[in-house]
């Protein structure tokens, strides 16, 4: 069986335009210092913590949402940069100096 790309053609687009979308994010990552982390997480902290928000997303969605958008290195001078487990534990120390 093979799908004619007219029988779908919103489909097809839309599902187009995510992927170039996420491709141009990870193609484009900002790369992002130890010094300069907080700076860029402590938005996504909040915004994953807002119970006044009408989506609630938790911290793993948002640390691979970082993840795809920013290069956190571990280190000043290396080239290894966090993976998302290590964004989302980022992101949850962020919220206990939030709200705690």
């Amino acid at each position: 069986m093979t799908l004619d790309k007219e029988a779908f053609p919103t489909t097809d687009l839309l599902v187009t335009q995510v992927l170039n979308t996420v491709e141009h994010l990870y193609t484009h990552r900002i790369v992002v210092l130890p010094a300069e982390r907080k700076q860029y997480i402590m938005p996504f902290a909040k915004l994953c913590y807002n119970s006044l928000l009408h989506y609630h997303k938790g911290p793993k969605f948002f640390a691979q949402i970082l993840w795809l958008s920013f290069d956190f290195r571990k280190n000043e001078n290396s080239e290894e940069s966090l993976s998302v487990d290590e964004i989302d534990f980022e992101i949850q120390k962020l919220k206990r100096l939030l709200f705690e």
